[in-house]
């Protein structure tokens, strides 16, 4: 957004809009110095229609049905210019979610805004499996209220609904085409969900012409971390396809999800690189990267180096990520990856076992 937040330009209107009325309000009584009162309540004027033009300018477009039929939904695009870079959604207390950008530097995460759970009626419980789309630069999750879970888009002050899934996933991510991905708790089972950037966003989460998940369309991906980054790759030497990759503990899987489905175990030499637990994914083009949850840092698992005829690959610590916890990673995908992290750290290479599964 040219640099200006979302959450700026609502505040502005809001304070702008509350001076233009109480001065328009004065301006009617111009027994009391009517010429300045004027001449400010014009100006408040000029200055609160450009803010409504910038944020009108920005407001997101009607999210059109396949057959060329929607609505347009409350919910702003994130803004990828302002925040590029990896951005988690964190539980902070049992009433309340904030969205929060990394410093790559510090290895902090900045509060861009809160969610409370108030938001939906009834609160919502839990967000997760994040992601934001690379067709309309929304934020998604998967929400659950009262034990059900739908795909929703939100920004700093509103949530929109956009389908109802099949069950609670806190791991998911966007491929470049725009499908959503989330595996299903307790489960193996991967949902596909295309063209998310097509589904009209409803206020109310019982609202009848919300999309339905059925018929569900699913992938066997064997194992998976706590959250999982979609990349386009031909580590098979086939040409290029999509594959899930994930990590947790001393663990890499890549699962492939295209065709008869295949889960690279990858079994890293030195377990105390990484930690144990990494729920937040960040996919740049090609490239892949993890935040360990007990602040042990960002780590890239590099895909140009995936060799799997000698059952190899290289990881390597790229900088700091302070402890979070109740946690899931998004990130733009159309923009480069944070400068300080084109630089080389800690390299370990690591051996693979494979298992087949086949999808039925």
């Amino acid at each position: 957004m040219m640099g200006v937040r979302a959450a700026d330009i609502a505040s502005w209107v809001f304070a702008w809009s509350s001076t233009v009325a109480a001065v328009v309000a004065v301006d009617g009584l111009r027994d009391v110095a009517s010429g300045w009162h004027l001449g400010l309540g014009h100006s408040l004027q000029r200055e609160h229609a450009m803010l409504q033009a910038h944020r009108a300018r920005f407001a997101p477009q009607a999210a059109l049905r396949p057959d060329g039929s929607g609505t347009v939904g409350r919910v702003m695009p994130f803004d990828c210019t302002a925040n590029p870079g990896p951005i988690q959604v964190v539980e902070d207390t049992s009433d309340e979610f904030s969205v929060r950008k990394l410093n790559v530097s510090s290895g902090s995460y900045e509060v861009l805004y809160i969610i409370p759970k108030s938001r939906t009626n009834p609160p919502f419980e839990k967000m997760n499996a994040c992601g934001i789309g690379p067709l309309d630069s929304m934020a998604y999750c998967s929400v659950r209220i009262e034990g059900q879970t739908f795909l929703a888009r939100f920004d700093f002050e509103s949530m929109d609904f956009v389908a109802e899934m099949p069950g609670w996933s806190w791991k998911g991510a966007f491929d470049s085409n725009g499908t959503y991905y989330a595996v299903v708790a307790n489960s193996r089972q991967l949902y596909k969900l295309p063209n998310v950037h097509l589904l009209p966003g409803y206020q109310s989460q019982t609202d009848k012409r919300l999309a339905g998940s059925g018929p569900a369309e699913y992938i066997n991906v064997d194992e998976a971390g706590f959250d999982i980054v979609v990349v386009m790759a031909d580590f098979e030497g086939t040409g290029e396809q999509e594959y899930a990759v994930s990590v947790h503990s001393d663990k890499v899987f890549v699962s492939r999800l295209a065709g008869p489905s295949k889960t690279w175990d990858l079994h890293r030499d030195d377990a105390n690189l990484f930690g144990r637990y990494f729920g937040a994914g960040f996919g740049y083009e090609k490239r892949v990267f993890f935040a360990s949850n007990s602040g042990s840092g960002i780590f890239e698992v590099e895909m140009s180096t995936i060799d799997l005829e000698a059952m190899s690959v290289q990881t390597r610590r790229l900088g700091p990520s302070d402890e979070t916890y109740e946690n899931d990673g998004m990130n733009c995908m159309a923009v480069d990856p944070p400068e300080l992290w084109t630089t080389t750290a800690t390299t370990t290479t690591t051996t693979t076992k494979t298992t087949t599964t086949t999808t039925t």
